[in-house]
C-alpha cells in the first residue's frame, strides 16, 4: 500500500463509472481497490491499510454470508462505510450465477442481495460483481434491472478508457 501510496492514484469506484462515462482520460497510474466476498480479514487486515494511507475500496459483499463464522459483521459494514470503504453486492450465496436455471432464483440472487444489503447496512448498492466471473447476455440485463449502475468481471483487462458495456468491467 505504500508502494501505491507513493505511484499511483486510487480513486472511488464512483469515480471510475463516471470518468468513463464522461470519457474522461485518466493516467495510467489510476487504480480502484476491489476486494470480494466480505471475509472478516478485510476488517481485522486490510481496512486498517487503507483507512492508515487514506485509500477508498470497493468490497463485494456475498449477502447470506455476513454475519456468520469468517465474514464481516454487518456493524464493521456500516464502519468501515462511513470510513472510505464502499460496497457492492455479489449475490446472496456466491453462486455461479449462468449455471441458474431457475428465473426466480437468479433473480433473487441478483436483486435480492441488493435489497439485502441496503435493508441491513443503511445505504445504497450500486454496484455488482459476478462469483467466478461468471454472466450470460440475460443475467446481464438482469443486474441492470435490478438498478446496479455497473458490474464487474473476472475478466482481466483496463476499463479506464473506451469502455461500452458497463455491465462487464474487467478488473487485473
Amino acid at each position: 500500500m505504500e508502494y501505491l501510496k507513493k505511484n499511483y492514484h486510487v480513486i472511488t469506484m464512483d469515480e471510475l463509472v463516471e470518468g468513463i462515462k464522461s470519457k474522461r482520460h485518466f493516467s495510467h497510474n489510476t487504480v480502484v481497490i476491489t476486494i470480494d466476498d466480505g471475509y472478516q480479514n478485510n476488517y481485522t487486515y486490510a481496512y486498517p491499510v487503507l483507512k492508515k494511507y487514506g485509500f477508498p475500496a470497493m468490497v463485494f459483499l456475498v449477502a447470506n454470508s455476513m454475519g456468520s463464522n469468517t465474514f464481516l459483521t454487518w456493524d464493521e459494514i456500516k464502519e468501515m462505510s462511513q470510513n472510505g470503504i464502499s460496497f457492492g453486492a455479489h449475490t446472496k450465496n456466491h453462486v455461479y450465477l449462468p449455471l441458474i436455471k431457475d428465473k426466480n432464483v437468479l433473480w433473487d440472487e441478483i436483486s435480492g442481495s441488493k435489497e439485502m444489503i441496503e435493508r441491513r447496512a443503511g445505504f445504497s448498492v450500486r454496484y455488482f460483481c459476478y462469483p467466478s466471473g461468471g454472466f450470460t447476455k440475460e443475467i446481464q440485463s438482469l443486474v441492470v434491472k435490478a438498478g446496479y449502475r455497473a458490474a464487474f468481471s473476472t475478466n482481466r483487462g483496463y476499463d479506464y478508457q473506451n469502455n461500452k458495456d458497463f455491465y462487464e468491467l474487467r478488473r487485473v
